[in-house]
């Protein structure tokens, strides 16, 4: 299907976000979703990135479903360095955390 024929289809404002759609379905069908996640085209911009979670170490089941063994707080600390537009911080107030803007959001620190 051309992008023309997938925008008229679906509805799309212009050719070229039919023409995303199908770069990602055959990066999809050829290489997986993690790969079509971390490399397919076009890339996004890093978005808003927070730090890493550390993992349970244990977990068990309960009545209200799959919870760690003890207690642990979900944290959602910034990174250091800019999240919005990657790069290091360069405001004026403190900097909340870390950030490498040139890293994948999915990428293991």
């Amino acid at each position: 299907m051309t992008a023309e024929a997938l925008q008229l289809h679906y509805g799309f404002p212009e050719p070229r976000i039919a023409q995303v759609l199908i770069n990602r379905s055959r990066d999809l069908l050829a290489h997986g979703f993690e790969w079509t996640l971390k490399r397919g085209h076009p890339v996004n911009k890093p978005g808003r990135t927070y730090r890493w979670q550390a993992p349970c170490c244990s977990v068990h089941k309960t009545e209200r479903g799959i919870q760690c063994r003890h207690p642990w707080n979900l944290s959602a600390d910034m990174p250091l360095g800019d999240p919005v537009r990657g790069g290091p911080w360069a405001q004026k107030r403190p900097d909340p955390g870390t950030y490498d803007g040139s890293k994948l959001w999915l990428e293991e620190p």
